[in-house]
């Protein structure tokens, strides 16, 4: 099992609020280890993430991948914020979940990302 850097809050505060700005492929967002959501692809600015989980056996989980949330890069980063104070509600684990984007890139393009080409038309106009 992969190991977390430990890192003191100042540290984690800083590596949450600059995977918000720049999501990469895989990372792992949580809020005290419960799962908040995994980022599958971003493209252009578009950031596509599951959020939803599955409960499985013995308390264990695994993500809904049947069940995808595509969103631009803009509203992932609010979304993870506080409202009114600095700083992400929840922490990363950068590129904690590969395992995740590697079953998604199997898949059809088509069955990943519907119809978002005219997502991306609708934030350019």
């Amino acid at each position: 099992m992969r190991q977390m850097k430990k890192m003191n809050w100042r540290e984690q505060r800083a590596l949450a609020e600059q995977h918000a700005r720049q999501p990469i492929v895989g990372d792992y967002w949580h809020e005290m280890f419960i799962p908040v959501c995994v980022v599958i692809e971003v493209v252009a600015g578009f950031v596509l993430i599951c959020k939803d989980i599955i409960e499985c056996d013995d308390g264990k989980w695994t993500w809904d991948l049947n069940v995808l949330t595509f969103m631009h890069g803009e509203d992932f980063y609010a979304w993870l914020h506080y409202g009114r104070i600095d700083g992400c509600w929840a922490d990363v684990e950068p590129k904690g979940h590969p395992w995740v984007c590697n079953y998604v890139k199997a898949l059809p393009r088509e069955r990943v990302f519907p119809g978002w080409m005219e997502d991306m038309e609708e934030y350019d106009a």
